[in-house]
């Protein structure tokens, strides 16, 4: 669900203001016109107000076909391409890239243990 936009410095300022005035977070949220939940996270934290990264979009590779790619990828029997085509893998050109450029240091990690 989208969040709304983040409080403005000025905003941050009033709300302080409000709550030294001995003011509780549903009637600063009803002067600001923001939400109480808006409000009392800024106040839990005010310097941390703002800095929680989003956890980004979701993998459209499952944790099971990551683990099967990487051992058919150790294999060296495929190549990218036939990888992405063999398990019919929901990838763009990017991401083939990405795999591609995986691919080659997975090969050379296996061709440095392999010397040791």
């Amino acid at each position: 669900m989208p969040r709304g936009d983040l409080l403005s410095d000025d905003e941050k300022l009033e709300i302080l203001v409000l709550q030294r005035e001995g003011h509780k977070a549903r009637y600063i949220a009803n002067e600001l016109g923001r939400s109480r939940g808006c409000i009392q996270g800024f106040l839990r934290n005010p310097s941390t107000y703002g800095t929680a990264r989003s956890p980004g979009r979701p993998s459209t590779v499952s944790p099971t076909l990551h683990r099967r790619l990487i051992r058919a990828a150790r294999t060296g029997k495929y190549t990218a391409s036939e990888h992405v085509e063999r398990h019919s893998l929901p990838v763009q050109r990017f991401e083939r890239e990405y795999v591609q450029e995986f691919e080659k240091e997975l090969v050379q990690g296996f061709e440095q243990v392999e010397q040791v």
